[in-house]
């Protein structure tokens, strides 16, 4: 099935993203890795007006030690969590679901934000950042 049409934005800030989500009318939504948006929109569940995608927002991206925890922006793929040292190092925990989510290809794609934020039942993070008592 095809993909319906829509008007692509693509903002160079949070700010920007953020004045854009709040003008926009109609179907409004956010892009992110888009595992979870490419297939609802290519199933007909979802029809959009505008989708505005989060990629070149790289404050999103990061990951850094923050006192005895760690900040995890909502655009850390899994792939890049399940290399990275800093998480590697203070919570392996987080790795080794990192290493059993779906396929390489999808964890490259596949962002920690929205596996939170999509609320689906099958998702694999919250239930390890609640055990891990994360916020």
């Amino acid at each position: 099935m095809n993909v319906p049409s829509f008007t692509y934005h693509r903002p160079g800030t949070v700010e920007e993203a953020g004045a854009l989500l709040a003008s926009l009318p109609g179907e409004v939504a956010v892009l992110a890795g888009g595992t979870e948006m490419l297939v609802e929109l290519k199933s007909g569940k979802r029809r959009l007006d505008h989708l505005v995608s989060l990629d070149a927002l790289e404050q999103l991206r990061e990951i850094r030690a923050d006192g005895g925890g760690l900040f995890l922006g909502a655009l850390v793929t899994v792939g890049a969590l399940s290399r990275s040292e800093t998480v590697s190092a203070r919570l392996q925990e987080l790795v080794e679901v990192a290493g059993v989510f779906a396929a390489r290809q999808v964890g490259n794609r596949a962002t920690i934000g929205c596996n939170i934020a999509a609320a689906v039942p099958s998702a694999y993070f919250p239930p390890i950042l609640i055990v891990l008592h994360g916020s």
